[in-house]
């Protein structure tokens, strides 16, 4: 967000918040995200612009 980057910054904390075992960086990832006014994603990690790899 300091660069920002708006995209970059939800693509990674959605990326955290999927891939992460630490249930602390998650929370802190989910309030970071809900400050940007996005929403996890629910996608599956496998794709991309609706179309899969």
């Amino acid at each position: 967000m300091a660069q920002n980057e708006t995209f970059q910054a939800t693509s990674t904390l959605n990326s955290i918040i999927e891939h992460s075992p630490v249930p602390e960086i998650v929370a802190e990832a989910k309030q970071k995200l809900a400050k940007l006014g996005g929403a996890p994603s629910t996608a599956p990690a496998d794709t991309v612009k609706g179309r899969k790899r």
